[in-house]
């Protein structure tokens, strides 16, 4: 008796090899974002507990945020500076170079910017790669680190704020992608920018789309906010 065995073409498997090779090369650079943007979250809670437990701490030793000088921004940042784990800290960084790129976009306008030459700005590296400027604003409301433009509550009253590269200099450097802004407020210690208001963070500077970022654990910010417009309608 003779025994037939089944078995794949030659061409069959080349066909079958291209169909996967399709596929992957379609899926693999989607499945490679969407770990890199969790990687941006998972930076975006890292700082804002790092922060927040560094503050925290330095009100321990130097009593509450409003009784801190704030009108002098090396004062500040060396209580705060004392409780981070830092690879270096730059301070004015009018000599040192601190940051490989100092530019920054916007997340939903697209126009480019620069923390070069920002006045009472500090840059710190961390130890774990992030970057950081700190800015002061000696409790304007309505100034640089106004209520306006960062989303929170009417009655909070912002210091000084941390921007953060969740990682370093490598692209996007994009506002409420990679980098976040947490706010310094009277009697409430550090909180995350849009915390007030942040529906409209992905059309915007991006700015207030770290409250975001952190309530919906992602950075899809167009479908979180058109689902909240449905339930309305």
């Amino acid at each position: 008796m003779k025994i037939k065995f089944n078995a794949f073409s030659l061409a069959e498997i080349v066909v079958t090899l291209m169909i996967i090779g399709v596929i992957a090369a379609m899926t693999i650079p989607s499945m490679q974002e969407d770990a890199r943007r969790r990687g941006y979250v998972a930076g975006c809670k890292k700082a804002y507990s790092t922060i927040s437990n560094a503050v925290a701490l330095a009100e321990q030793n130097e009593g509450p945020l409003r009784t801190w000088n704030w009108n002098d921004p090396d004062e500040i940042i060396d209580n705060v500076r004392k409780n981070l784990n830092l690879q270096e800290y730059c301070g004015e960084d009018k000599s040192k170079n601190c940051f490989a790129d100092y530019n920054y976009v916007e997340y939903g306008t697209g126009v480019k910017g620069s923390w070069k030459g920002m006045n009472n700005a500090r840059y710190l590296k961390f130890a774990d790669g992030m970057h950081a400027v700190f800015y002061t604003c000696t409790g304007n409301k309505k100034g640089p680190c106004g209520v306006d433009s960062y989303g929170q509550l009417p009655t909070d009253t912002v210091y000084a704020s941390f921007f953060v590269d969740v990682n370093g200099s490598q692209s996007p450097n994009r506002l409420g992608e990679d980098i976040f802004l947490y706010n310094l407020i009277k009697d409430k210690g550090v909180v995350p920018a849009g915390t007030g208001d942040h529906k409209n963070c992905h059309t915007g500077r991006g700015l207030t789309c770290t409250a975001a970022a952190l309530k919906y654990g992602d950075l899809n910010y167009k479908k979180h906010f058109a689902s909240q417009n449905n339930k309305k309608n």
